[in-house]
């Protein structure tokens, strides 16, 4: 067994002294009550007297009847009263140790071990493996300290509260070539009574419970890395919360945290985890350690079911062939002329930054602050001078639905207020002026044309969607024969997103 409980002695010490208590007490009380209310004679010496007797002391001197009355009805208010503290201390030790009989300590084997844990998550055995007996503190960097518990498992800030008795971590890391890859930690906090780990817990949910579409940055040296704090999944012993990192290819943190009696238990997912199944299985199986397998709702329960993986490749898969496009354009020769896995950012380019949403398609400024994850593009060119110029489609991973349909809610007003307006951008050193067409809005889908000035009939299409967690994002230029190439491009890609529908 990973842990000990109280323990025969400490249980076998409450019950000794909890009944000495109560014995004692009880005789105490019953003595005194007996002084107070007893109507015989009272004793000197062991003699019982009868009035007109007299009691000698050596320290009390001369007493008659009534005086040694009145002193054994006293003496028994006392001994009533400490005999029933008394007494009612026992109780209290009685009970405590009774209530306490179940109370976990913390050892070196609270946790499961490395193969265990591997087995939860399906981590391949060649792993590098820490531990530890410390907290740890991770707010140095931290853009919001308040967000390390969300951030990081087994913090200092979180858990080192009066009455901590012990910590164990345990992390392992899978590093192929030396890249991280996946990285899961589990963590046990043990306190010297349930209220303690009661209260840490009450507190890490009102925190977590603020978490949520909060930005948590980090910075690393020059880097500044930055994620979206997503939905919470609460029960009463239970809390589940995500983070999705910004630009990092489906880079995922699942973070859960349970309590059972006096300790908590910890689990912490950091990598390409797109489902929180195994961080849920694993804390189940670390709390049935410590619980000795009591029974406890599952943590899956908690969580929404499982969306579709997408991992690097889905997400490019979702990106039409470089003949499909040809076919859809009416441009047959159309080449391919490069990829992209990163945003644009044409903001130096563009002469007022308030038209780069729908100046250009994925930049910079639209999705910085909105927890994206990964971003696949292809650029397409006509290879032997036909009508389509270029053309550029694109798909834009978000942390989740709700984000994704936020974010195209929010470019509605910005490309609303620019449908017939005059806009500029530097190409090289000429300076190119384009106005705008009306914006076509369906609610779904953003569209709208602007076209340049002397420019022969060169018009730019632009079309954004959201279809589930993904952002479909389209823009053609050129000289083309149909106003809408642009939205049957975005159209197409969104049909093939799975669950899109019609």
């Amino acid at each position: 067994m990973a842990t000990s409980s109280s323990g025969p002695s400490s249980l076998l010490s409450a019950v000794i002294w909890g009944l000495l208590g109560v014995i004692l007490g009880g005789g105490m009380l019953m003595a005194g009550l007996n002084g107070v209310v007893g109507d015989g004679p009272p004793t000197c010496g062991g003699q019982t007297m009868e009035r007109g007797d007299e009691c000698v002391g050596t320290k009390s001197g001369r007493r008659d009847y009534d005086e040694v009355k009145r002193s054994d009805r006293t003496s028994g208010y006392f001994l009533t009263g400490f005999g029933l503290l008394i007494g009612l201390g026992g109780v209290v030790v009685l009970a405590s140790g009774i209530r306490d009989r179940h109370l976990v300590t913390v050892t070196d084997d609270a946790l499961l071990g490395a193969g265990e844990v591997a087995r939860f998550t399906g981590l391949p055995g060649t792993v590098t493996e820490s531990h530890g007996a410390v907290l740890f503190d991770d707010t140095e960097g931290l853009d919001d300290p308040e967000l390390v518990s969300v951030y990081s498992h087994a913090q200092v800030r979180a858990f080192q509260r009066p009455g901590m008795a012990a910590v164990r971590t345990r992390t392992l890391r899978e590093e192929p070539e030396g890249q991280l890859r996946r990285a899961v930690s589990v963590a046990v906090v043990g306190y010297t009574k349930e209220a303690q780990a009661q209260a840490v817990f009450a507190e890490l949910g009102r925190q977590w419970s603020a978490a949520p579409g909060r930005t948590l940055g980090v910075r690393r040296g020059a880097e500044h890395i930055r994620s979206t704090v997503g939905t919470l999944f609460a029960s009463a012993d239970t809390l589940v919360i995500s983070r999705q990192q910004e630009d990092g290819d489906g880079w995922t943190g699942w973070h859960a945290v349970a309590r059972w009696n006096n300790v908590l238990v910890e689990v912490q997912a950091n990598g390409y985890w797109e489902q929180p199944g195994p961080t849920a299985d694993l804390l189940d199986a670390a709390v049935a350690k410590l619980s000795k397998g009591a029974p406890r709702p599952a943590t899956r329960t908690l969580l929404p079911v499982e969306s579709p993986d997408w991992s690097a490749e889905a997400l490019e898969a979702l990106l039409l062939p470089d003949t499909r496009v040809g076919e859809l354009l009416r441009a047959p020769a159309l080449a391919r002329e490069s990829v992209r896995t990163s945003l644009y950012d044409d903001a130096s380019a563009v002469h007022d930054g308030a038209f780069l949403g729908s100046y250009a398609l994925t930049q910079k400024s639209v999705f910085d602050g909105s927890g994206w994850q990964a971003m696949r593009g292809r650029v397409l060119h006509d290879a032997d001078g036909g009508p389509v110029v270029r053309a550029i489609q694109a798909v834009v991973l978000m942390p989740s639905a709700q984000a994704a349909g936020a974010l195209l809610a929010a470019q509605a007003p910005l490309w609303q207020r620019q449908a017939g307006a005059m806009m500029s951008f530097s190409s090289g050193e000429q300076r190119v002026v384009n106005s705008y067409g009306p914006l076509v809005n369906t609610g779904d889908m953003l569209a709208i044309n602007r076209f340049e000035e002397g420019g022969n009939g060169w018009v730019t299409q632009r079309a954004m969607t959201a279809v589930g967690r993904i952002i479909v994002d389209t823009q053609v230029a050129g000289r083309p024969a149909a106003p809408t190439l642009a939205v049957q491009l975005a159209d197409a890609i969104a049909a093939g997103v799975p669950g899109a529908g019609g």
